[in-house]
C-alpha cells in the first residue's frame, strides 16, 4: 500500500500547447526526460523537480515529430525514437 504525503508536483514543458508524448526516468531514477512533439525536456533531482536541459525542434512543421525516448545504461546519453521511424541521439 502506498500513502500520498504531499501534492502533486507540475513540471511545465514548453511548448505549452502540446501533449506530453513519453516520460522515462533514467535507472537510478535521478533523471526524468520528458517528450513532446517537437521538445524533449531533462530534468534531476528527486524530490524536487528541476530543468537541467531542454532542446525544442524548432523545424518540425514538415518533419515527422517526436515518439519516445530511451536512455542509455549509463544515463548519459539518450535516443528519440521519431514518428517515422528515425533515431535522433543526444549526449
Amino acid at each position: 500500500m502506498a500513502f500520498i504525503l504531499s501534492s502533486p508536483k507540475v513540471l511545465n514543458c514548453e511548448p505549452a500547447d502540446e501533449v506530453v508524448k513519453g516520460m522515462r526516468f533514467d535507472k537510478t531514477n535521478k533523471f526524468l526526460a520528458s517528450l513532446t512533439r517537437s521538445c524533449l525536456s531533462i530534468w534531476g533531482g528527486k524530490v524536487e523537480r528541476v530543468l537541467l536541459a531542454q532542446h525544442i525542434r524548432t523545424n518540425i512543421d514538415g518533419m515527422d515529430g517526436n515518439r519516445e525516448v530511451i536512455w542509455k545504461h549509463g544515463s548519459t546519453e539518450l535516443a528519440v525514437l521519431t514518428e517515422s521511424g528515425s533515431i535522433l541521439f543526444y549526449s
